[in-house]
């Protein structure tokens, strides 16, 4: 299944985590790894860096990420995003 990034860029910290779907398992996702950084003034650079995190701590290279979608505060400020989506959805 694919490794799908979520990346909720908000005012003061940025996280990102890696699901991927594990159709076996009962649960509808399984959590690979999370990354949480201070958000700054530049979005894009915060979204990568905890998208970086995660992805260590998944033991797992950026290309393994098919999708990448973006919430919070600065959604519309990550140049590598596939889709934005309001928090309040």
């Amino acid at each position: 299944m694919p490794l799908v990034a979520g990346i909720d860029c908000g005012s003061g910290f940025t996280k990102a985590v890696l699901l991927r779907q594990d159709e076996a398992a009962e649960a509808p996702a399984c959590l690979l790894g999370e990354g949480l950084v201070r958000s700054g003034v530049n979005m894009d650079a915060a979204a990568a860096e905890a998208l970086a995190l995660a992805l260590r701590d998944a033991a797992l290279e950026r290309s393994a990420v098919e999708y990448v979608a973006t919430t919070g505060f600065g959604r519309y400020s990550v140049s590598f995003r596939d889709i934005q989506i309001t928090e309040i959805t």
